[in-house]
């Protein structure tokens, strides 16, 4: 398949409010997952108990892909996101996905952001 479908495919997950799908369908089992220059996981059992774990913490999740692109194996993809917290607050922000793929799947995954938005 070529990587433009899978990515219109993870795209349609995640705007769907379906990202641990996304994940379990399009990540590889040794993928590195980066927040920033942070490495949080470095397999794909470990980046989803993480993610299942957040998941679990926040409610009303909804993501918005605004930008995407795709050079050789490597796609980027921007994404605002929207949820609230335990804490009951609204959470929104965006960030960057950088993503490597290699035989159809995701094998290293950086997420960029800086700023972080918290409406009460």
């Amino acid at each position: 398949m070529k990587l433009e479908d899978l990515i219109k495919m993870q795209i349609a997950l995640i705007e769907n409010g379906k990202p641990l799908e996304s994940f379990a369908k399009f990540f590889s089992d040794t993928v590195i997952m980066q927040n920033n220059n942070t490495v949080f996981a470095s397999n794909k059992k470990d980046g989803m108990e993480i993610q299942v774990n957040f998941f679990k913490s926040i409610t009303n999740f909804k993501a918005i892909v605004y930008y995407s692109s795709i050079k050789d194996w490597v796609s980027t993809l921007g994404i605002r996101y929207s949820f609230m917290n335990s804490e009951k607050e609204q959470v929104r922000f965006e960030g960057i996905h950088k993503q490597k793929w290699e035989d159809g799947l995701n094998n290293y995954r950086r997420f960029l952001y800086g700023r972080l938005f918290k409406f009460t």
